[in-house]
């Protein structure tokens, strides 16, 4: 994996790291003024290009009446309800307002971020994680928040993840602060020009060339497992790599969601729409239920609720909500 060296006091990261954070730039930027949601799911998304990571969270610090809102928290691919709650002062927020530097899991083998609220999965303990503070110019506190990204797997995050979250935060504090004017910009696309052209000048284009080479590879491997069905090494080795392909296509995908324009349905059929009008429903219908609404077999149901999924760049039925909610 080769390095190179960023000026301005940017660390070295890999070829990798930088496609990954230019994308995410550029869905930061394209993000509508005062939609924090949308800066927020992008970051989530570019950290889950870069590790595996189970759950991600934005917290902002109310240090007035000592409480932390937790606006956008993801768990195991499931969007969480906005929660508003108090903290001590030997906590993770505490921590972060004294600190004021990236919190590491293995500094204290997650002594201080396993103080916190239990959330999400609670019978699954968090092995690994980055916090990183957030700030805003325009304010006088130092820290006004802080985004974690968690694993169950010890060891999951590198130095390099954490110093691209770090570069993420920085970000999000200039978009968030309104101004993100050319020479503030952190300017990647400037540093590391090699790594895009005129041909692919945009994050769609990106997406669409790297999502067509993607789908070419995936044929290429479905065809040869099937081929290889009675050699069992060969056909286990294809098969991994098949699924790999499928898990950077729904990566992608999930770029070009938060990068995308405000109608999250104009790609979708009408009928796909009536789906995906169902599937936003509080109580969450089954292909069955679904299937019935709309007077059509269970199967072509499902068709159809996998094909929202697929268009709408998300892995799990619950977060059709707030895709949609972001029209």
């Amino acid at each position: 994996m080769t390095t190179r060296s960023a000026g301005d006091g940017l660390a070295p990261f890999s070829d990798s790291t930088i496609r990954v954070l230019r994308l995410a730039d550029r869905a930061i930027s394209m993000a509508p003024r005062g939609d924090d949601f949308r800066l927020y799911a992008a970051i989530r998304v570019a950290m889950d290009c870069l590790a595996s990571i189970d759950s991600f969270y934005v917290a902002l610090i109310r240090p007035g009446v000592g409480m932390t809102a937790f606006p956008y928290t993801f768990d195991h691919g499931q969007a969480l309800p906005i929660e508003v709650l108090p903290y001590g002062p030997k906590g993770l927020t505490a921590w972060m307002m004294a600190s004021q530097k990236t919190y590491r899991y293995r500094d204290d083998d997650g002594a201080v971020i396993n103080r916190g609220y239990m959330f999400g999965d609670e019978q699954e303990t968090s092995r690994d994680a980055i916090v990183t503070p957030l700030w805003d110019a325009d304010s006088d506190i130092p820290v006004t928040g802080f985004m974690a990204v968690l694993s169950s797997e010890p060891d999951t995050f590198t130095d390099e993840h954490a110093r691209a979250f770090e570069w993420l935060a920085s970000a999000l504090a200039l978009a968030r602060s309104h101004r993100d004017t050319e020479k503030e910009r952190l300017g990647l696309a400037e540093l590391y020009p090699e790594l895009g052209g005129p041909e692919m000048s945009t994050t769609e284009d990106l997406i669409n060339f790297v999502a067509q080479e993607l789908h070419g590879l995936q044929h290429s491997l479905e065809v040869l497992e099937s081929s290889l069905e009675n050699s069992a090494t060969p056909g286990a080795v294809i098969h991994e790599l098949t699924a790999r392909c499928s898990m950077l296509l729904g990566k992608f995908s999930q770029f070009a969601s938060v990068a995308a324009g405000p109608d999250v349905l104009a790609t979708l059929t009408p009928r796909e729409r009536q789906v995906a009008e169902l599937l936003a429903r509080i109580d969450g219908p089954s292909n069955r239920d679904i299937a019935a609404s709309l007077g059509v077999k269970e199967t072509t149901a499902k068709s159809h609720v996998a094909a929202v999924l697929r268009k709408l760049g998300v892995r799990q039925r619950a977060e059709v909500r707030w895709r949609l909610a972001q029209r």
